[in-house]
């Protein structure tokens, strides 16, 4: 197991989580405005 591409990997899935949170965060205003 490479500790460098676990690490990326990591960072990623966090970033990819985070993206998601704000669309859908961004859906819900545009749903409810």
């Amino acid at each position: 197991a490479n500790p460098r591409r676990a690490r990326l990997l990591s960072l990623l899935t966090h970033t990819v989580y985070g993206l998601g949170l704000l669309i859908a965060a961004r859906l819900l205003a545009a749903l409810c405005a």
